[in-house]
């Protein structure tokens, strides 16, 4: 295990945190400590989702929730990329929400950003393969038969993802019980 008593020798203007939902929360806490003499107080988080409502997927929420719209060629439609709307499996192709014509990979290259809550303090940034202009259609679905339904929605798809397969047994309830010392 590592040592992080460093980090209390450390004053900090800005943290980033790297696969945030793998790290330990209490160390995050420490360095986020760090930052309390500063005047930015910047904080990154990178991470792939792991579950809804808990790490990069929780601050997401409370981000001004940015998407990636892209236009359709032929139609003009704007529309943000997803998997169950974009994507034929039947065809194997990017498809326009609307129209159903086929999305090009520069389709899919010239978009924007656009948030859902502008004005939130927090910027926050979905992002999927299904906008990657490099990866085709075919290579998700490969991967959405291939993988597990939780490796598909967490590294294909960027979202948190929690089965109802997934099983919470005595052992895991126990290990996260904390004995209340201030009673």
């Amino acid at each position: 295990e590592r040592d992080y008593s460093k980090a209390h020798m450390l004053t900090s203007d800005l943290n980033c945190y790297d696969e945030r939902d793998r790290s330990n929360e209490q160390v995050i806490e420490q360095f986020e400590s760090r930052l309390e003499a500063s005047k930015f107080r910047g904080q990154w988080s990178f991470s792939t989702p792991t579950a809804p409502k808990r790490g990069v997927s929780l601050l997401y929420e409370l981000s001004d929730g940015k998407e990636y719209f892209i236009q359709c060629s032929h139609c003009g439609t704007r529309q943000s990329l997803s998997f169950e709307a974009n994507v034929c499996e039947e065809r194997e192709i990017y498809v326009c929400t609307k129209c159903k014509g086929e999305l090009s990979d520069e389709d899919r290259r010239v978009g924007e950003w656009v948030a859902k809550y502008p004005g939130r303090e927090i910027s926050g940034y979905a992002l999927s393969q299904v906008m990657c202009p490099w990866v085709p259609a075919c290579e998700l679905l490969e991967k959405k038969k291939k993988k597990g339904k939780q490796y598909f929605y967490n590294f294909v798809l960027g979202r948190g993802y929690v089965g109802s397969d997934t099983k919470v047994d005595r052992e895991v309830i126990l290990a996260n019980c904390v004995k209340d010392i201030g009673r």
